[in-house]
């Protein structure tokens, strides 16, 4: 999950957006 939350920034540069991700992520897994 670590990779997704760092990775994620680099297409939408913005940290709130890569928050919520990773937590969707963490919800689905």
């Amino acid at each position: 999950m670590k990779i997704g939350i760092v990775c994620y920034p680099t297409f939408g540069g913005s940290g709130v957006v890569a928050t919520e991700l990773g937590i969707e992520l963490s919800k689905r897994l």
